[in-house]
């Protein structure tokens, strides 16, 4: 487990500074992911639900999620050692609320992205759940690919917001 949690804090750093870079001057939201998603879903402009989305709406809706969301992933990894099931709970809470949010993406530009990083987020959720009952688990690999969805993901939303 240990190995496991040293190569996942170490990928979840980088993911963090990820976010870092790609995210907009605002400060991070302090509320729960799973508000965050309700809130930022709900100041989609009516004009949206008339007509197709925008890449800059569907980019909104889920910057609270993805901004949250690597900061939940990165504090379960590390939680991981000390607190495995508290560490599970915390991702695959935030797993849930990001396919919440995806839900809500109707553009068709971004939908298969975030598809991408929700599918990606429940991996690690789950590779954690594994760890809690193995004692020891290699989840490099799947934080790995969380990240690239992520960034892919990241890159397509740079400037919408």
């Amino acid at each position: 487990m240990a190995r496991a949690t040293h190569s996942l804090a170490g990928l979840a750093a980088g993911a963090l500074l990820l976010v870092g870079c790609t995210s907009s001057a605002s400060a991070p939201s302090s509320a729960p992911a799973s508000s965050a998603a309700a809130t930022s879903a709900a100041s989609v402009p009516a004009t949206a639900a008339a007509g197709a989305q925008s890449l800059g709406e569907a980019c909104t809706i889920l910057k609270p999620q993805l901004t949250n969301g690597t900061k939940v992933i990165s504090a379960a990894v590390t939680q991981a050692s000390s607190d495995p099931k508290a560490a599970a709970a915390s991702a695959s809470e935030f797993a849930d609320s990001l396919q919440t949010a995806v839900d809500s993406v109707t553009n068709e530009e971004l939908k298969a992205k975030a598809k991408k990083v929700a599918a990606a987020a429940q991996k690690v959720a789950t590779t954690l759940k594994k760890a809690t009952a193995k004692k020891s688990v290699d989840a490099s690999s799947t934080y790995a690919d969380f990240t690239q969805s992520l960034v892919s993901l990241q890159t397509t939303c740079a400037g919408q917001y």
